[in-house]
């Protein structure tokens, strides 16, 4: 069995800048997730381009000013917005696969 080495840590800080793209795009995945997004079951052709609605919609809104993503990540969204996005996941959910055989 191996020796445990300790070593003597010094406490540092990280600031990592993301482009403001970055910060948009993974603000818009969170609220995905936020709203049971990753939980549809779909085959993954519908799941991508329902996704890319999602984040189509989800840019016009940010034009509108009902969708923000702040500097720090954080996201500001309308819960007029909010509920009609849920809504429409929520619809998802409760819709049963067809067969398509």
């Amino acid at each position: 069995m191996g020796d445990v080495i300790e070593f003597k840590g010094k406490e540092i800080s990280v600031k990592l800048d993301a482009d403001p793209q970055s910060l948009l795009e993974r603000g818009i995945v969170e609220f995905w997730q936020k709203i049971g997004g990753f939980d549809l079951e779909m085959h993954e052709f519908d799941y991508l381009t329902t996704f890319l609605a999602f984040s189509d919609t989800c840019f016009k809104e940010m034009e509108e000013g009902l969708i923000e993503v702040h500097d720090d990540g954080l996201l500001t969204i309308h819960p007029v917005v909010f509920r009609k996005m849920k809504g429409i996941i929520d619809g998802f959910k409760t819709n049963t696969p067809t067969n398509d055989n």
